[in-house]
């Protein structure tokens, strides 16, 4: 989410959720953001191979020129994703599981989806963060 294309009264009802959600958790909460450059060369070459694959000419050409298009717009404009993980703990895993759907919660009372991960889930979004992000 980003305030700064949000009007006045909308950067304060966000923050003023998130403020909500903080004093919500029963707990420390951590909040991590990460940001990184999307490397979009799989998915163009995809598209190029696609756009060969049309009938008709006039689509094929429009279809390459769409993957030149994301070609340019993720290399040279810099298109980023970001990932934010909040980070809740509780002294037993009971708690724990009560202070993430409380924050979940939270989350949704200003707009935003949250959902708690386990296991395998968690470890794969740990791996994609570290590693950074491909389409």
């Amino acid at each position: 989410m980003n305030l700064a294309l949000r009007s006045a009264t909308e950067q304060a009802g966000l923050v003023d959720g998130f403020a909500r959600l903080v004093q919500s958790v029963p707990g420390p909460v951590q909040v991590s953001v990460t940001s990184r450059p999307v490397d979009a060369g799989r998915r163009v070459r995809r598209l190029h191979h696609a756009a060969t694959t049309l009938p008709d000419p006039a689509l094929r050409e429009a279809a390459a020129e769409h993957a030149d298009w994301v070609n340019r717009l993720t290399t040279k404009v810099g298109v980023r994703v970001r990932h934010i993980a909040l980070t809740v703990t509780g002294p037993t895993p009971e708690a724990a599981w009560h202070a993430a759907t409380t924050a979940i919660n939270a989350c949704a009372g200003f707009g935003v989806t949250a959902v708690a991960l386990t296991g395998a889930e968690l470890e794969d979004w740990l791996s994609t963060s570290i590693r950074g992000t491909t389409c």
